[in-house]
């Protein structure tokens, strides 16, 4: 698949949002190319391309399960554009999420505890959890002092094929489903 020419806008010195506004017309005549770089993964967004300095932007990451994805910055943090991309991560014992996960498959032997990513990072966002394996029980661990339903931890997931779903508020989790 071909990808268009990337038209160059720099007119001056305001910045990303002023070249746009000057070159309006250029910039909207076609076509609108985003940044694509197949260095550009989902470890390297972050310190590549600072969220705070490029809030309301877009790139295409390179992640590693669905090619490249469409990911939007909401001036914190990088996060998969749309719903239909489901970052899935596979945990076989002890981890600590990053935030980027919406769909996590359990499938190490219990017991073992899975430590939330700070709910700042994951605001307004919904995370899985399945067990896929029998054996005994997943811990999942509020970072620091954030509760999930006001308790520090969760221990639904006892069973083989026990699923949670959990929402971030911004300062606590939520148990949704």
């Amino acid at each position: 698949m071909s990808f268009p020419t990337h038209v160059g806008i720099l007119s001056g010195n305001q910045g990303w949002d002023g070249d746009i506004d000057d070159n309006f017309d250029i910039v909207f005549d076609g076509p609108f190319p985003l940044h694509r770089d197949a260095a550009l993964t989902e470890a390297n967004v972050q310190s590549t391309f600072p969220a705070a300095a490029h809030d309301k932007c877009f790139v295409w990451v390179n992640h590693s399960v669905f090619g490249y994805t469409l990911y939007f910055s909401d001036g914190t943090n990088w996060r998969v554009y749309g719903w239909e991309k489901r970052i899935t991560s596979s945990v076989t014992g002890a981890v600590t999420l990053n935030g980027r996960e919406r769909m996590v498959m359990l499938s190490g032997s219990p017991p073992y505890t899975v430590t939330l990513a700070p709910a700042a990072s994951w605001k307004g966002e919904t995370v899985t959890f399945k067990l896929l394996v029998a054996g005994g029980t997943v811990t999942l661990d509020g970072n620091a002092s954030e509760t999930i339903d006001g308790a520090t931890t969760y221990t639904g997931l006892n069973a083989q094929y026990a699923r949670v779903v959990l929402y971030s508020d911004g300062t606590n989790i939520h148990v949704i489903g």
